[in-house]
């Protein structure tokens, strides 16, 4: 009887095993508000499956679901982790997204830079001024267009693409954190004004840089804004064309 008892003992252990990995294994899946499963926060994007949240790239080529970002609440301009905004899958654009992280004229309390909060995005009408193919270069894991030409004539236009090209290569941005993100993005976008100098003579001035969210691009207002893709995330920066500037002040 003392050796049944054992085995009924050690069976029942070996059950609750079985069962314990199973419930770990369902506990990644949830069942969101439109009735199907998807992949719970803090655990690891899935092809296919949909996070409850936002997949989100955390550096280091890793991307998780998320909790999204409330419209109104401070975000990081690291993709859009915005509520009814940011992608539910890597690499799967949102469509019709309602919100994206923009930047505000506050500085924020917690990072001590320009502050960034979820705020309502518009419908952009596709900029057709040039063909893309005539501003896009593109390489490896590096590539950069001219999202907007704005008042870049189409020769400027052709510089700005390759000398985003040229600097983001050279100067990867770094999204170990924020503060790394705002310095290695600083030294990218003064790499390509920097080129501007050299062969114009002068260099527009740079009025926003950051995360491409995907648009919409004409809610920045007037400029020419350039894409840049690379491994660590999608880019963008903003340059006013009508303001001349030099290294030693405007012009």
């Amino acid at each position: 009887m003392a050796w049944l008892a054992m085995i009924l003992v050690a069976l029942s252990c070996q059950s609750s095993l079985v069962q314990g990995g199973a419930a770990e294994f369902l506990g990644r899946y949830l069942v969101g508000e439109d009735g199907q499963q998807c992949v719970r926060d803090g655990k690891t994007c899935e092809d296919g499956i949909d996070c409850c949240g936002v997949c989100a790239y955390i550096g280091a080529s890793t991307w998780t679901c998320l909790a999204c970002t409330a419209v109104g609440d401070e975000c990081i301009p690291m993709g859009n982790r915005c509520c009814d905004g940011g992608n539910k899958q890597k690499d799967v654009l949102l469509q019709d997204a309602r919100h994206s992280c923009q930047s505000t004229d506050d500085i924020s309390k917690k990072y001590g830079v320009t502050k960034y909060t979820c705020q309502a995005a518009t419908v952009a009408p596709p900029d057709v001024s040039r063909p893309t193919s005539q501003l896009l270069a593109s390489s490896g894991s590096v590539s950069s267009s001219v999202l907007i030409q704005g008042d870049a004539t189409l020769d400027q236009a052709a510089d700005l693409r390759n000398f985003a090209y040229e600097c983001f290569s050279q100067n990867p941005v770094d999204t170990s954190n924020v503060g790394q993100l705002q310095a290695s993005m600083g030294k990218a976008t003064g790499c390509v004004l920097s080129q501007c100098e050299d062969k114009w003579g002068w260099h527009p001035f740079l009025s926003r840089s950051g995360s491409n969210t995907g648009g919409p691009y004409d809610s920045y207002g007037r400029g020419t804004i350039v894409g840049v893709d690379t491994p660590s995330g999608r880019w963008l920066f903003q340059l006013d064309m009508t303001r001349h500037e030099k290294a030693s002040g405007s012009s």
